[in-house]
């Protein structure tokens, strides 16, 4: 449930909102094609897996297989999982790597034998976003553990707060791409230290096949915990967790409906998190930022990305009246700087709209915030926790066409709490009352603070995690083979939306695009005579310019790139 907001909607529509309902109508029409091309396309990357098994080519075959989970991701096929590929990652690992044994050395450096081992799996951790302060929070949080965390494809720094958790537990951090090698030795490396952890936690991205490779095969394994934390998204891992664990309501029913994780299997858990205390008045922090006083800021904070523009409508385009009406309110963006079609914005409020790059440095922006308002139609649940923690009364709409649970925002800890808005006309009606009303902004962010206190920190986080330890531990192993999603592309409004809301068709638009796109990914870590044919094929077809990276670059081993970019930072291929 969440808090609608007080307002019926003015009546008459807003033409912005008229552009909106016709280009979904387009999308429902263009989706349904898009997707049935993307479900055909990726069975013919899942066609030749089965004879290079067969020929026991099994460093080709990963590749093969990367490359298509990076076709599932970056274009939607009607599928949220996909049971066959991951048949097959189960057989390439079974047969390509060295079995383990269980009885491995402890993973804590000096813990002792009755701390329980857990390992993390992740992908890559940057220094912003929401999952990496998740990790280190849990860890943080969970101190009768040791905790160790193995990373598949870092390139970049490791987050100092994430490294001095693992530290702190008295674990250890093991980056696998920097052995010389690609996906099936890191895949071995990694199932060497599962053998060595009681418990492993997935946090990986949704087309990361090593910790798949690892555990094919693997009998027995440890209890398998996948996190999920992009759960509007194609993932791997759906017939390999013993549990999946949802951060949000929505989440875990598309986990059942279309994954098909049986309910005893398919958890919940808030999210955790940390207080942090206002640092400065908020007065302070506008004189700190250089906004006024007396301004009424309405604060956004997400990943570029995020603030794409919609059926042509940008971002702040929404709140030109309220912009035009009201010259306390100011627009602040952080994570905007890139988007470049917000004239009319900055025409309507000149001085009042803040475009800013990205920073994990928000404490200013939340200080001197007055209002919360959420990203849309991508919406951003660590921002709205890190506002709702400053007591921040938070907005956000509701998702767009039939799709709207999983594309809206919810979360335990919020739910109850948000002003969700229907349309543009509400959104303004709201925005309205709470730049009005001192009183109600702060009543509303007191409630918002008290829940997320009372829900996803310290003593009730340690309660939910203990019950969700428990559960996995009960719950019996996972069948090899059990029945798991359709394979059927689905063309809901989830299916048919998604590759418009979550993607750019545009830039993908043809069958060379989308395949040169998602081999891209593959490259760095394919075999040389497996990377020299498929750079044949994108040179010989003139399909460079579908490349994210200089050509060059992909005949840098990843380790080796690795190694450059520790030893020589910024110069790194």
């Amino acid at each position: 449930m969440t808090v609608r907001a007080a307002f019926p909607p003015a009546g008459g529509g807003d033409a912005s909102e008229r552009a909106l309902d016709a280009q979904i109508g387009d999308w429902r029409h263009e989706g349904r094609s898009l997707v049935a091309t993307h479900a055909e396309e990726f069975r013919a990357l899942l066609g030749p897996l089965d004879d290079l098994i067969r020929r026991r080519r099994f460093a080709e075959a990963a590749t093969a297989a990367q490359l298509a989970a990076n076709y599932a991701v970056l274009c939607h096929p009607g599928l949220f999982a996909s049971p066959d590929l991951e048949e097959r990652l189960r057989r390439i690992g079974a047969a390509a790597l060295p079995r383990v044994s269980r009885a491995g050395a402890g993973a804590g450096a000096g813990a002792g034998p009755s701390r329980e081992r857990v390992l993390h799996v992740a992908t890559e951790v940057g220094q912003i976003g929401g999952h990496v302060r998740n990790m280190w929070r849990w860890i943080g949080e969970d101190d009768g553990r040791v905790h160790s965390i193995a990373l598949t494809r870092q390139h970049g720094p490791v987050p100092a707060p994430l490294e001095a958790a693992v530290r702190r537990s008295g674990g250890r951090l093991h980056r696998l791409n920097r052995r010389v090698g690609g996906l099936l030795s890191w895949a071995g490396g990694l199932r060497r230290l599962m053998a060595s952890a009681e418990r492993v936690v997935l946090h990986t991205y949704n087309n990361d096949v090593i910790p798949f490779l690892a555990l094919g095969g693997m009998d027995p394994s440890p209890p398998v915990m996948l996190v999920n934390h992009a759960d509007h998204l194609f993932w791997l891992g759906a017939t390999f967790a013993d549990a999946v664990v949802n951060t949000r309501r929505s989440g875990r029913r598309l986990s059942a409906e279309r994954r098909g994780i049986a309910a005893g299997r398919n958890l919940l858990i808030p999210l955790c998190l940390e207080r942090e205390e206002r640092r400065q008045t908020r007065e302070a922090a506008r004189r700190d930022i250089g906004l006024p006083e007396d301004a009424i800021v309405i604060l956004t904070i997400a990943r570029s990305i995020k603030f794409r523009s919609l059926a042509g409508i940008a971002f702040p385009d929404p709140l030109l009246p309220l912009l035009r009406d009201d010259p306390r309110l100011h627009l602040v963006a952080v994570g905007a700087d890139g988007q470049t079609d917000w004239g009319a914005a900055h025409d309507a409020a000149p001085g009042r709209v803040h475009q800013l790059a990205e920073t994990p440095l928000i404490a200013p922006y939340l200080d001197a915030a007055d209002i919360y308002l959420d990203t849309f139609p991508f919406v951003s649940i660590t921002s709205l926790f890190e506002a709702g923690l400053r007591g921040l009364p938070l907005v956000t709409r509701a998702g767009i066409g039939r799709a709207s649970p999983i594309m809206g925002a919810d979360s335990p800890g919020l739910d109850g709490m948000l002003l969700r808005v229907e349309d543009v006309d509400e959104l303004r009606a709201t925005i309205r009352s709470l730049a009005a009303d001192a009183h109600r902004r702060r009543d509303l962010g007191g409630r918002t603070l008290a829940r997320i206190l009372s829900t996803n920190l310290g003593p009730a986080w340690r309660a939910e995690l203990d019950r969700l330890y428990g559960t996995v531990d009960r719950l019996p192993p996972l069948r090899s083979g059990a029945p798991g999603a359709d394979e059927a592309p689905r063309f809901d409004d989830i299916d048919v939306l998604t590759p418009f809301v979550y993607g750019d068709p545009a830039r993908r638009a043809t069958p060379d695009a989308r395949l040169t796109t998602a081999m891209a990914f593959a490259l760095k870590v394919a075999p040389l005579p497996v990377k020299l044919r498929y750079l044949a094929w994108i040179v010989a077809g003139r399909r460079l310019s579908y490349m994210p990276m200089a050509t060059w670059r992909q005949f840098v081993p990843e380790w080796l790139a690795c190694w450059v970019r520790m030893m020589v930072p910024r110069a790194a291929p």
